[in-house]
């Protein structure tokens, strides 16, 4: 039963990494066409702007619904997450309130 169990947790863990990815291109997406508009008059906040930056510099703007395209995208922005860069960068401009694995 605990053999089930922690495989079942690994397999939650890996599909609420994927939910974040995917949200995490669609607030970049959504950022992108909100800037190209011409009553652009707003300013990112700090955290958001290297965030943006970051995963622009990887993950490349979705011009059309290309499957094959998204999910290669998809799996660039995933990399960001599993290796904590994106947290590493924000963490540079932003103090954020979370426990790490090496603190514990």
């Amino acid at each position: 039963m605990g053999n089930w169990a922690s495989r079942k947790a690994r397999e939650v863990v890996k599909n609420t990494a994927r939910i974040l990815t995917t949200e995490l291109m669609i607030a970049a997406q959504a950022l992108d066409f909100r800037m190209e508009m011409e009553d652009n008059k707003f300013e990112l906040g700090k955290g958001t702007k290297v965030a943006h930056e970051v995963i622009r510099k990887q993950v490349a703007v979705i011009e059309e619904d290309k499957t094959i395209e998204i999910y290669e995208e998809l799996e660039k922005a995933q990399e960001l997450i599993n290796t904590g860069k994106l947290l590493e960068e924000v963490e540079k401009v932003v103090e954020l309130l979370i426990i790490r694995k090496n603190h514990i």
